[in-house]
């Protein structure tokens, strides 16, 4: 059964590049301070902190959270680029592989474009990273068909998708009546390696990381009304600023849940 917890949305500035073996450390003191703020779901952003699965597993144990980490998988040709959700047991509850790649991924080979969803002592949690849920407007609908109760969003979204990225979750979570916790890095220039050395600097990108929850409805005329009332980005309750930040929201998945099921009876192609 769905329940209420305390989400954050994890905004690190990274240590010069992605790959640097310091963000470990660093997202280790991450998870502390969000722990600090009540939370006991983390998500991070795509590929944060790159590599160290097992210290964050352990420090996941040690402080009794679910946390979303973005790590870079070795394949048998580059990397995948994956979200690992990991238990307050300091176990793995599972993996997506980004699917939909973009831009700059020159290191990187798409996962199978399959939509993953993951139970949890709190509900089931899917995982879509950036543009997979940016770019592809029906994964999200996927995600709640198989039964998610909460979408996690890694991501480093730049460009236009930066420049859109609070509307279009906006609208992914109005639409299919779903929590979103979206987590990206602080404002910084990123740096593409290749062989150890510079390959490319791509503009600023970061920022923003965000909680979004539906507008409380119990029929379709209640989201309409909403709708009249707000701007579509008015379903972000928790925003962070420019800078490295966790922000947290609580989010009532219970209640969520239920809201959603009376417009899916009202209307079964909702969403």
């Amino acid at each position: 059964m769905p329940r209420k917890i305390v989400a954050a949305a994890i905004q690190p500035m990274p240590k010069q590049t992605l790959r640097n073996p310091e963000n470990v450390a660093h997202a280790l003191e991450l998870m502390e301070k969000a722990a600090s703020l009540g939370a006991e779901f983390l998500c991070f952003p795509e590929l944060y902190p790159w590599s160290g699965l097992e210290e964050l597993l352990e420090k996941a144990k040690e402080l009794g959270v679910y946390a979303i980490v973005g790590i870079a998988e070795s394949s048998t040709k580059r990397f995948y680029n994956t979200a690992v959700l990991i238990g307050p047991d300091g176990r793995e509850v599972g993996r997506q592989r980004k699917f939909h790649l973009l831009g700059s991924w020159i290191d990187f080979e798409p996962g199978e474009a399959v939509v993953e969803v993951f139970e949890t002592d709190f509900g089931r949690v899917s995982m879509l990273i950036c543009s997979d849920l940016l770019s592809l407007p029906q994964t999200a609908t996927i995600a709640i068909s198989k039964g998610a109760d909460l979408i996690a969003h890694p991501a480093i979204p730049g460009g236009a998708i930066d420049r859109n990225w609070h509307p279009t979750l906006a609208h992914r979570c109005v639409v299919n009546y779903v929590p979103i916790v979206a987590s990206t890095t602080a404002r910084w220039n990123p740096i593409v390696e290749r062989d150890g050395k510079v390959f490319m600097k791509l503009p600023p990108t970061g920022g923003g990381s965000c909680i979004l929850i539906p507008p409380p409805a119990s029929s379709i005329s209640d989201v309409k009304n909403w709708l009249s009332k707000h701007r579509l980005e008015e379903c972000i309750v928790a925003k962070a600023g420019e800078g490295e930040e966790v922000v947290v929201a609580e989010v009532d998945l219970e209640a969520i849940s239920e809201a959603r099921e009376k417009l899916m009876e009202e209307a079964p192609g909702w969403g």
